[in-house]
């Protein structure tokens, strides 16, 4: 659901203010990309939405002031992946072109007024259980992309040694401007197999996420993720992340036997810090003991006696 406030219904030579073409108020729009030629001239189409894709998922010509659109799951459908998705939404303006003056505003109070704020509601299903590994956590690393800030970069990861690899991966861009982003990534360098790539301008996601199925888990392997802004002027920052997910063995067996309940806590801890370390400290530990009284020995001597009969 998308609600927009303070729109105003402009036409073909009203004001038009270009932030990079030089234009002034009164002048007319330029010409826009060739997505609308063949409907309305684009300073006509007020409202315009995008969703994974180049072409609008819908436009309106003539919004009134205050405007509701809803899109239900047949409409969504056909433009849904499995990854990231994004929607870019318009008013007024579009890429780095703005006509008219004036808030614009997006409404969203999702505290007081719910129902009538823009949202986007997702449903999904959790995977089975069966999918996680028995006896075993999961742990999301991060390592920093690093280096010099440039329109470009590119970053490499390693899943640990003796751990089961698992999870999702995702990368975690930061810019202090951005156009538009293309992702890509695989286990060989330069990475290739595109992930990801802006649907139109300015819709670039805080997080992008990649399936570990691209990736190899052997911890002999790197991993390679390649990120780049369609303008060599919007820097992706070095301190830009990757996400990525393993499973770590969460429990221990028995060890030995001890005198006080202090000491057996302490060696169970170290024994399970041992495996867990370095992604787990001591503190992330919560023991709990019970202890359990009346318990039948199974020592011996103990006498069987078996009888047999047809």
């Amino acid at each position: 659901q998308i609600v927009g406030e303070n729109i105003r219904d402009y036409t073909t030579g009203e004001e038009c203010r270009v932030l990079y073409g030089g234009a002034k108020l009164n002048d007319p729009c330029p010409n826009f990309p060739a997505w609308d030629a063949t409907t309305k001239p684009p300073e006509d189409n007020d409202y315009v939405i995008f969703l994974n894709s180049e072409t609008p998922l819908d436009i309106d010509a003539t919004p009134s002031s205050s405007v509701t659109y809803k899109y239900n799951q047949t409409q969504l459908a056909p433009y849904l992946v499995t990854g990231t998705n994004v929607f870019a939404v318009y008013f007024n303006n579009y890429l780095d072109r703005v006509w008219g003056t004036g808030s614009v505003t997006l409404y969203s109070d999702p505290i007081t007024d719910p129902q009538g704020s823009s949202y986007v509601e997702v449903n999904y299903t959790l995977p089975a259980l069966a999918d996680i590994p028995f006896g075993a956590i999961q742990i999301n690393a991060f390592t920093e992309l690093g280096g010099l800030n440039s329109y470009q970069k590119d970053g490499s990861f390693t899943y640990p040694e003796f751990l089961d690899a698992g999870g999702d991966v995702h990368l975690h861009v930061l810019q202090r401007d951005s156009q538009r982003i293309t992702v890509d990534a695989n286990s060989y360098t330069p990475a290739v197999t595109q992930q990801f790539i802006s649907p139109a301008d300015r819709a670039v996601p805080s997080s992008v996420y990649i399936s570990a199925s691209q990736f190899d888990t052997s911890p002999l392997a790197t991993n390679y993720i390649s990120v780049s802004d369609i303008s060599v002027t919007n820097l992706i920052l070095n301190i830009s992340t990757i996400e990525y997910g393993f499973f770590i063995p969460s429990y221990i067996g028995f060890g030995d036997v001890f005198d006080t309940q202090i000491e057996a806590t302490e060696d169970a801890q170290a024994r399970l810090l041992s495996r867990m370390q370095p992604y787990v400290t001591s503190d992330d530990i919560v023991s709990q003991s019970q202890s359990v009284s009346n318990v039948p020995s199974l020592w011996g001597p103990v006498v069987v006696e078996v009888r047999s009969w047809n």
